[in-house]
């Protein structure tokens, strides 16, 4: 333990005078040249009014963690929380954000109708609720997801299902970036911070279609394990240290995002340490 906190004290310093690095990929030599200690504060701070934090559903650490920096996200000027689940349960997150609901009443209708694990989502929403947070419905209705979930099972080839113009996906996030747009639009002081799937939040797919409607924004890849991110920070020894990669927008790499190889350009990631296993 104490040699790997000397690991990224050591890197830490060596950061300061690190050379500009432009590369077409994470590696280690990305990671030592770009990372620094995760300040949640500083990777909040803008001026963009959007940030996204791409996640994979099932990891429950980045829920923890912005449940943990709800201070930093409000004092940010955060004032929105994007969800990704179906716009017409804006009204559910209305009353919920109103407190004309109990988070009892709020977790079970959640419990019963959304298709994702709720219970790791509940104590960070009622954290961004307590700071005065307003929930706000990103995505396509469920039903509509399934219908075009059965639509890819029966019509498979690209470009419906598949690759760059996966129309699936390119639905989803222009709805998404629509309604963030709609909230930046109606609050002139509102900043947005997404919570979304990482396939969402990579410059190419939701962003892209957010500055479309006139709104730049930054994502970050929240590093799961099995990503290029994640991968570096256990070559170099410090993947029991909290960091983030952070570049500027020109030269943001491309992130391989899983086993398959499949890569997304973020403007960085960010590593926490693995949960321990019991």
């Amino acid at each position: 333990m104490k040699r790997r906190r000397l690991l990224l004290s050591l890197l830490v310093a060596a950061l300061v005078s690190a050379p500009p690095v432009h590369a077409a990929s994470v590696d280690s030599r990305y990671v030592s040249a770009h990372a620094r200690p995760l300040d949640w504060a500083r990777l909040l701070a803008g001026p963009e009014r959007v940030i996204y934090i791409g996640e994979s559903h099932s990891d429950r650490r980045v829920k923890d963690e912005l449940r943990l920096h709800m201070d930093e996200i409000r004092a940010a000027g955060f004032t929105h929380f994007g969800i990704e689940t179906g716009d017409d349960r804006q009204p559910l997150l209305d009353a919920y954000s109103d407190g004309t609901i109990s988070a009892d009443e709020f977790a079970e209708i959640l419990e019963r109708t959304w298709s994702y694990p709720f219970r790791p989502f509940r104590p960070m929403w009622e954290a961004a609720r307590a700071k005065g947070l307003r929930l706000v419905a990103l995505d396509i209705p469920d039903k509509d997801v399934e219908a075009m979930d059965r639509l890819c099972v029966v019509h498979t080839p690209p470009p419906i299902c598949a690759g760059d113009d996966n129309l699936h996906m390119r639905a989803r996030d222009d709805r998404m970036a629509s309604n963030i747009s709609r909230v930046l639009s109606e609050n002139s002081g509102a900043r947005v911070l997404a919570l979304v799937g990482i396939s969402h939040a990579g410059h190419s797919m939701q962003p892209a279609a957010l500055l479309r409607l006139g709104w730049p924004s930054r994502s970050y890849m929240f590093g799961y394990g099995w990503d290029a991110c994640s991968k570096a920070a256990r070559e170099l020894g410090i993947d029991s240290g909290r960091l983030y990669v952070d570049t500027p927008a020109e030269s943001a790499p491309e992130i391989q995002v899983g086993l398959g190889g499949g890569t997304l350009r973020f403007h960085g990631c960010i590593v926490v340490p693995p949960e321990p296993r019991l």
